[in-house]
């Protein structure tokens, strides 16, 4: 039987992480910003285009579902920006998130959660 995604944000946000991880050897936004200034402007724009597409239209989407509900005047668009420049501590062994043993798996947990819950609770 299938877990459906689309009703526990974590699961379904650390899935699409992982596919990340495994393709991408390093971070998605920070390669593709950083290419920018090597690039002349009609291929800025293009890749540009490209990083919409592919990453951060669908992950938009994810966010405009409703299965997370967004901070009050915050943009899906920004969400999915944000989760994507969030992502960093997993392509590297310099930033670690969770316990030190903590797996690649529940480090990416660990990651999602504070993406997704910030780092306090409210009082």
């Amino acid at each position: 039987m299938q877990k459906d995604l689309t009703k526990d944000p974590v699961a379904a946000l650390t899935a699409v992480t992982e596919v990340l991880t495994a393709v991408h050897p390093r971070d998605v936004f920070t390669v593709i910003h950083s290419s920018f200034r090597f690039l002349k402007p009609a291929n800025q724009r293009q890749l540009g285009m490209i990083f919409m597409q592919d990453y951060l239209q669908p992950l938009q989407h994810f966010f405009e579902l409703g299965v997370v509900t967004l901070q009050p005047g915050l943009a899906a668009k920004d969400a999915a920006s944000f989760y994507l420049t969030s992502l960093s501590p997993l392509f590297n062994t310099f930033h670690h998130v969770g316990p030190a043993d903590a797996t690649q798996h529940d480090q990416t947990i660990a990651l999602i959660k504070l993406i997704l819950f910030g780092v306090a609770t409210k009082k």
